[in-house]
């Protein structure tokens, strides 16, 4: 009743594969709420056990307590949401309970339940296989009866193979008329007469009225609504053709194969848990053991790779003689685990899993587009850096080339069906890059990202489905994208055309941050009287009133004067010595000459020329001695705004490590790009969305920029009008503090995950002492292409 896990063997080895989290959270409970009395039940997380949740029950010996205790378990688990619940022998340890008053409180305890939400199953755990059967005959006492939609079908799965949808496969001696499963699947022949005498009249009239209308020939089935007296809800009678000794094996294995996957087709759509099959073929209609099971592999497996989430979790192949079980369960375990089976798609989150049919669990095969590993997760912010797909090397070897080259034929024709490349063009960035590759990494769907006529593509490379899911979530983040740019661009045009400003304690009107101009004017263009204003960027909450022009302190009471300003393009911030804005023009920007004698033109001149013969470390020879044929300065008002008001977010978050001259606020830099994306670049800025296209991406997917221009030279591209011009930027750059890149980082690293999980570097570089690369805006708005330098060679 403390929840001490290491009191007890089973809840010690719970403790252990769960890690230290599990025993610090009861103990927080017990510490918090006290110890636990009879019949309490607490829920913690999983951990770093395969499940969401552990329930942890403290009960005395009493039948009637465990009851509640596991009807309690089952309320609690579909409260949260649980889809499946998995129980022990409870009781029957420590406390001593003999197995058979155990099991019937346990199964009271679950038949008993109200009727759950989200519950689908319930496993029951038999760790002790010489208490199996009890559980078993007990449950098959309580699940015939149940009306509650949960029944448990118990079997021993020690030697079960598992489908890649997760299917179970389970050969077992019986009688399948005497079953305890969802449904069974019945012959028609000596097996079905004894299921219709066994059946009673209710199954009886059901067959008379259909059998005509439904089983019309061979492979075609029907299907019973109701098991009648047999204990299934659902009773499948199957005409299968006999064995044709003119046909191929392979045309014989598919007379059966056609029909089971039929009849598997149609358990599924039907919502059937468990579903028990008896060996088809191997009485009158002379199927061998081994026909038999290869055609039902044959059906398993078209079965699994159609239905990737199957409501179907277990399929019972039922041998009526003992003879015959160990060969046909050791045929069909082979094929299974060895061969078809393999075939099948991977499950959504993680490959395939291999079950032997003798025990024990065979281990995964490498799939070409597993999910990547995790790296540096925190809590804010998931990071999912996904590698490229690994190449998978598959060695074939059989009796004979033909057979060889047969499984070779067989395996290119699976990728073929179940594989697929899929390009996507869109308009992305990086940010937009790195939540569809987290997306996808779920569906173990790989993104490689390429350009196209300098135009970015992803290529979805995976499952079908898979694919399909994701390019229907890009779609969707592609959606929520836009709505978020678009409340951004109108949020820069406010800020361009207007401007609120607040009396400071020394009685002068300064301007509000951008963040709440914004939602102050949309206020204002509302006609609303009163506005809240609370943001992140704004030292004080406070209420504005747009009637008196006030603005009211709420945790103060200080009132201050409000006022607001418009704005005209020429009037925004801009540099004293920019040429006036062209009047009767709609242009956003334009261009300017520079005089060759003027001291802003020798500037910029030198600065290009001086460094134009060092390469990163600034010491190599590069190509030769560029000609300038000219320097324009691009007067982008909007866009220089937009960057002062980032200068000015840096300038306030790096405030501390500026002083102490840790961090550095802006630079010149050089870039060195294309001719057809210069225009795009002075009228819209840097695009994200091209990071690394030309220089690869070894400090990140930021954009990059040079301290030498001679870095920068292989960058620049011909011009299309003239091919012996080419063009590059002299730019102001934000950088803040910097860390050294690599390539795998979409965006820079945590600083100090122990101070703050969110405050991540502003910018990456190649050698953190003395950079001269440099990976930036990572955020928008963060480097304005101050000059454009025209050269040639030679």
């Amino acid at each position: 009743n403390t929840l001490d896990l290491q009191a007890a063997q089973a809840s010690k080895v719970l403790a252990l594969r769960a890690g230290p989290g599990l025993q610090q959270e009861c103990s927080a409970y017990v510490n918090s709420r006290g110890s636990l009395k009879d019949g309490d039940v607490v829920i913690t997380k999983g951990y770093s056990l395969q499940c969401k949740h552990v329930l942890h029950a403290y009960h005395s010996r009493s039948k009637r307590r465990m009851e509640e205790i596991v009807s309690k378990c089952m309320q609690m688990a579909d409260d949260k949401g649980a889809r499946s619940i998995a129980f022990p022998a409870l009781g029957t340890g420590g406390l001593g309970m003999a197995d058979i008053d155990a099991a019937n409180a346990l199964f009271e305890g679950v038949y008993g339940s109200n009727n759950p939400t989200n519950l689908q199953e319930v496993v029951v755990v038999i760790f002790d296989s010489s208490k199996l059967s009890t559980y078993q005959q007990v449950e098959a006492s309580f699940s015939s009866s149940s009306s509650n939609g949960l029944v448990s079908h118990p079997t021993n799965t020690d030697t079960a193979v598992t489908l890649p949808n997760g299917v179970k496969v389970v050969v077992e001696q019986g009688n399948v008329a005497t079953e305890v499963s969802d449904a069974i699947v019945v012959p028609v022949g000596i097996v079905f007469n004894q299921v219709y005498q066994t059946g009673g009249q209710s199954l009886q009239s059901e067959w008379k009225t259909r059998y005509n209308s439904s089983v019309k020939s061979p492979n075609d089935f029907a299907e019973l609504s109701g098991g009648g007296d047999l204990m299934c809800k659902k009773v499948y009678v199957i005409a299968p053709a006999a064995f044709n000794s003119k046909l191929s094996t392979s045309q014989n294995e598919g007379n059966i194969s056609v029909v089971v996957e039929k009849v598997l087709m149609a358990a599924n759509q039907a919502n059937m848990s468990w579903i028990s099959i008896p060996t088809i073929g191997t009485g009158n209609l002379g199927y061998s053991n081994e026909d038999s099971a290869r055609a039902f592999a044959k059906a398993f497996t078209a079965f699994s790779s159609k239905v990737r989430q199957s409501h179907i979790q277990g399929i019972k192949v039922v041998v009526f003689e003992h003879s015959r079980l160990a060969t046909f369960e050791q045929e069909l375990g082979q094929i299974c685990r060895h061969g078809m089976s393999q075939r099948g798609p991977p499950a959504p989150r993680g490959g395939f899993t291999y079950g032997s049919p003798m025990g024990g669990t065979a281990p995964p095969h490498p799939s070409p587009y597993s999910p990547p590993a995790r790296k540096n997760v925190d809590d804010d912010y998931d990071e999912i850096i996904p590698e490229e797909p690994e190449s998978v090397s598959i060695s074939i070897v059989g009796g004979s080339q033909s057979d060889c080259n047969l499984a070779m034929t067989d395996l290119s024709e699976m990728i073929d069906e179940w594989c697929v490349e899929k390009p996507v063009k869109l308009d992305i960035d990086a940010d937009m890059v790195d939540i569809i590759r987290r997306e996808a990494a779920k569906l173990s769907v790989c993104v490689k990202v390429m350009m196209e006529n300098n135009k970015p593509k992803l290529l979805l490379a995976g499952m079908k489905d898979a694919v399909s899911d994701v390019k229907e979530e890009i779609t969707q983040h592609m959606s929520e994208m836009q709505e978020i740019r678009a409340r951004q661009r109108e949020e820069d045009d406010i800020c361009s055309q207007v401007q609120w400003l607040y009396e400071n304690d020394r009685k002068q009107f300064t301007p509000y941050p951008p963040e709440a101009i914004v939602i102050i004017e949309k206020a204002y263009q509302q006609k609303q009287k009163m506005v809240q204003l609370s943001v992140s960027s704004f030292s004080r909450e406070c209420t504005v009133n747009l009637m008196s022009n006030q603005e009211l302190d709420r945790h103060t009471g200080q009132t201050r004067r409000i006022q607001r300003e418009k704005k005209s393009l020429t009037g925004l911030e801009i540099p004293g010595h920019w040429a006036p804005h062209p009047s009767g023009t709609n242009y956003s920007h334009h261009l300017v000459l520079l005089d060759r004698s003027s001291s802003e033109y020798k500037d910029v001149a030198g600065r290009f020329l001086s460094t134009a013969t060092k390469d990163n470390q600034g010491v190599t020879p590069v190509p030769p001695q560029p000609n300038i044929v000219q320097i324009e300065r691009v007067q982008n008002p909007r866009m220089y705004h937009r960057y002062l008001q980032e200068k000015e977010v840096l300038r306030s978050k790096r405030a501390v490590q500026l002083n102490a001259k840790k961090a550095t606020l802006e630079l010149e830099l050089f870039h060195g790009t294309s001719g057809d994306v210069v225009e795009h670049i002075i009228s819209e800025g840097f695009n994200r969305s091209y990071a690394g296209v030309a220089v690869g991406k070894r400090l990140g997917a930021g954009v990059y920029f040079a301290k030498n221009s001679g870095y920068s030279l292989p960058y620049a591209k011909p011009d299309e009008k003239n091919q012996k011009r080419r063009k590059m930027f002299l730019c102001k750059v934000l950088l803040g503090m910097w860390t050294k890149g690599e390539e795998s980082m979409w965006v820079p690293p945590v600083i100090n995950q122990a101070v703050s999980r969110v405050d991540r570097y502003d910018s990456t570089v190649d050698h953190p002492p003395n950079p001269s690369i440099f990976a930036a805006c990572f955020r928008d708005n963060r480097a304005y292409p101050a000059y454009i330098i025209t050269y040639k060679h030679g």
